[in-house]
């Protein structure tokens, strides 16, 4: 729980530093974040 409310948050912090001068929409930049969730396979046992 703990290192997923870090990776959550150091993902904002990338968003607004290298992300915010794209010129992206925050609702296209939010569902970016999701779908590349979708590629990451579930590690659990």
């Amino acid at each position: 729980m703990i290192l997923g409310s870090l990776s959550l948050g150091s993902s904002f912090v990338y968003a607004r530093r290298f992300m915010s001068n794209l010129d992206i929409t925050p609702l296209a930049l939010s569902r970016y974040q999701v779908g590349l969730v979708l590629f990451i396979p579930n590690q659990q046992p």
